[in-house]
């Protein structure tokens, strides 16, 4: 009797056991599943985030196109005594010391350019000056303009510029000014006076 409760016993302890070690094993695996699912998660997550960040395009570059760097270089304005055909020169100046500059001429109303003279190329140099002899029409007198277009082409790039040169012919139009009343001499203004006479005493 005594033998089959120890052997009854011992069932019972095994059993317990063998019950303690499926839990143990099963929750080890649930538990390893889950860490293996998440790093799994994590590892199939990591190259999505991985190309995204590569494909994140960087900032663009904004290719600016400013004006083409030529200045005139004349004093202005450019006056002409008369009307007629007139040979003007103007020149321009350029911080390019590469390239192709093309240039057309056009002008306001009032006079017209040459057109054997409407159009100039030049090569770039440095610290170079480009003289543009102009032979213009002027019909009549006052303030006009040249129009100058300006393409630069260097390095593969292409800037543009408009310039304006003024031109003046004839005299400057005198600055208005005020006149004396009439019958007035040396602009002395005389306002009409009544004198009295005071009684001595």
């Amino acid at each position: 009797m005594l033998k089959k409760t120890n052997r009854l016993l011992l069932i019972c302890t095994a059993a317990t056991l063998l019950a303690s070690l499926l839990q143990a094993c099963y929750s080890g695996h649930y538990s390893g599943s889950g860490e293996l699912g998440s790093s799994e998660a994590h590892e199939a997550q990591s190259p999505v985030v991985a190309n995204a960040q590569e494909r994140v395009l960087p900032a663009q570059k904004m290719t600016m196109k400013p004006g083409a760097s030529v200045s005139l270089a004349n004093t202005q304005p450019i006056v002409l005594p008369t009307t007629g055909m007139q040979q003007i020169e103007l020149v321009l100046q350029s911080a390019r010391h590469e390239g192709e500059m093309s240039i057309s001429v056009a002008s306001s109303d009032g006079m017209s350019v040459d057109s054997t003279t409407n159009t100039f190329h030049f090569s770039l140099v440095e610290q170079g000056e480009y003289r543009l002899p102009i032979t213009l029409y002027v019909a009549q007198e006052g303030r006009h303009y040249v129009r100058l277009n300006i393409s630069v082409a260097s390095q593969g790039t292409s800037e543009k510029r408009a310039i304006s040169a003024i031109v003046q012919v004839g005299k400057l139009a005198p600055a208005a000014q005020k006149t004396a009343p009439a019958g007035t001499t040396d602009g002395v203004i005389t306002l009409p006076a009544q004198e009295r006479i005071s009684p001595q005493h």
